[in-house]
């Protein structure tokens, strides 16, 4: 009886956060192109730099809104997502004549996997091992998904152009 009363509070428990409304899509992408922003701007960029990847904070995150719609799996989502920022960061500089890394690292922040990272360190530090090595393992394997996104875009440019980008 006791175990099936605390079952019960989970279930209520579980119905009231889902019913916690989530941001709507204009502060998602308003969220995307401020975060953008300030990150390129924080790691060295010009206003131009700055200007860039807040276009495309905004984009990746209306990709994302799309994606969350749509069902797209969170792999490939993260991957897509890393190579679409990276391609309007190298043509958004490109077209204003500044660097694209200050935008491109600017942007992917917004990917980070910050909690599940700070999370990891925290079930580490209370002793539970098993649950901080699987957010560990989480966090490594977004990052990996960045860096795949980006690499192919940034590789695919360098073959093209016959130049790296800087």
């Amino acid at each position: 009886p006791e175990m099936s009363r605390g079952l019960g509070d989970v279930y209520k428990r579980q119905v009231q956060a889902q019913s916690i409304p989530f941001p709507k899509g204009r502060v998602q992408l308003l969220a995307g192109l401020s975060g953008a922003f300030c990150f390129a701007l924080i790691f060295g960029g010009t206003l131009q730099s700055a200007l860039v990847a807040a276009v495309a904070g905004c984009a990746a995150n209306a990709y994302l809104l799309f994606c969350g719609r749509h069902g797209v799996g969170g792999g490939f989502r993260t991957i897509s997502t890393a190579a679409l920022i990276t391609l309007c960061c190298i043509l958004g500089c490109s077209l204003l004549g500044t660097e694209a890394s200050h935008a491109i690292i600017g942007t992917l922040m917004i990917l980070t996997p910050g909690i599940a990272f700070t999370m990891g360190i925290r079930d580490f530090v209370h002793g539970d091992y098993l649950s901080g090595t699987i957010r560990m393992i989480d966090a490594l394997l977004i990052a990996a998904s960045i860096a795949i996104g980006t690499g192919l875009v940034l590789s695919l440019y360098a073959f093209l152009k016959g130049v790296a980008v800087v």
